[in-house]
């Protein structure tokens, strides 16, 4: 609809202009100036398209005043467009204006419209909004705490690859918070984040291995994931693995390390889950 209204790149206006003062000098002439230009338009086109009701650019738009791209946060600028965007259903402008209001940036802090805007997210499929709202659940932050909804959300972030689902829900299987303990679900679901390559899980998995937890004892896998653990600078995994070597002959640990040595080969390129920073008590650390 606005294809014809797009503006031309910041070269083909650096050409017209250089062309119209007669400048014979290179684009270095017109440097950052242009390029604020460009910045300060494209803003614009992406005002009007969002103030038309177009769901994207408000997204988008309310991401740039929020400071995702530089600049100067304008936190209750954002809030106004994420909530059109929210209520028009967009998934991640409901869960990032579910951030507003649980660290009451641009808006009054209000842990419930956090809790209603994260499930909003999490039920239209967003994997961080799944576990923001597992953790609300988890914690009874912004409505009474419920620990089956808590482990549906997990899973479902599990479902999608999400490490930290993976990790809480290992940690929760191994009996936290009142869960009944199933160490074959500890099992699962360390074993699937540290294949991810979670640090933290891969030496918890070396932890059931050695203890042989829910699985038959292996300090072949005990070796191997305190190894990848330890090479992510896990201290824990470092410390663990410094035990071994003082308690085994060398040998003992040499099948263990081949194994890691494979996973890394294996894995060599993948770069570990990135997720969207959970501030404040909605941490999900693993």
């Amino acid at each position: 609809m606005f294809g014809a209204l797009v503006p031309v790149t910041v070269v083909d206006r650096a050409r017209a202009l250089r062309a119209a003062l007669g400048l014979g000098a290179g684009l270095a002439l017109l440097g950052a100036g242009l390029t604020a230009w460009a910045h300060a338009e494209d803003t614009g086109m992406l005002r009007l398209r969002a103030e038309l009701g177009d769901r994207p650019a408000q997204t988008r738009l309310a991401g740039r005043l929020e400071g995702r791209e530089g600049g100067k946060p304008d936190y209750a600028a954002a809030a106004t467009f994420y909530f059109r965007a929210a209520r028009a259903g967009d998934p991640v402008a409901q869960r990032r204006l579910g951030m507003l209001y649980h660290e009451g940036q641009g808006v009054s802090r209000d842990a419930g419209l956090a809790r209603r805007w994260f499930l909003e997210a999490a039920r239209r499929g967003d994997v961080d909004a799944q576990v923001l709202a597992a953790t609300c659940y988890h914690l009874g932050e912004g409505g009474p705490k419920d620990l089956a909804e808590a482990l549906r959300w997990y899973e479902a972030a599990a479902a999608q690859g999400d490490q930290g689902a993976m990790f809480a829900l290992a940690f929760l299987y191994e009996g936290a918070d009142g869960v009944r303990p199933d160490p074959h679900l500890v099992l699962h679901w360390y074993a699937a984040a540290a294949e991810g390559g979670a640090a933290a899980a891969q030496f918890h998995l070396g932890l059931i291995y050695e203890e042989g937890r829910g699985t038959a004892r292996s300090m072949d896998q005990a070796v191997k994931w305190y190894s990848l653990a330890a090479t992510q600078r896990h201290g824990l995994a470092a410390q663990a693995l410094n035990d071994l070597r003082r308690a085994l002959p060398a040998a003992k640990l040499l099948p263990g390390q081949m194994l890691a040595a494979d996973w890394r080969k294996r894995h060599a390129g993948r770069v570990n889950q990135k997720v969207e920073p959970r501030p404040g008590s909605l941490s999900t650390p693993i």
